[in-house]
């Protein structure tokens, strides 16, 4: 929770853009700004499998648990529960834009 709360208080969530991107097979959303952002993947569903994600290929910590969360050739695990990261730079968020979802 306290992760939760301190999230709040991110300036990506403060100043940032949020966009919803996915429902399926997990909800994600981003929140962006001109310099970087935070990433979330949420399985609210209790899915078992991995996904497309517009984060570049590499390692990242998980700001919920702080164990490491990693892409690899486009695409991440979808989560127990959830994840958050923090990048950098800017994401070209919108070929992952479901369009159910605008």
């Amino acid at each position: 929770m306290t992760q939760l709360s301190e999230l709040k208080k991110d300036v990506a969530q403060v100043e940032g853009v949020f966009t919803l991107l996915t429902a399926v097979p997990a909800l994600t959303a981003c929140w962006q700004t001109e310099t970087g952002g935070l990433y979330g993947i949420f399985n609210v569903a209790d899915t078992v499998d991995t996904m497309p994600t517009p984060l570049p290929d590499g390692e990242y910590v998980d700001l919920l648990s702080e164990r490491p969360f990693t892409v690899r050739d486009g695409e991440t695990a979808v989560p127990d529960s959830a994840v958050v990261v923090r990048y950098d730079g800017r994401l070209d968020v919108h070929a992952h834009i479901d369009p159910r979802l605008t």
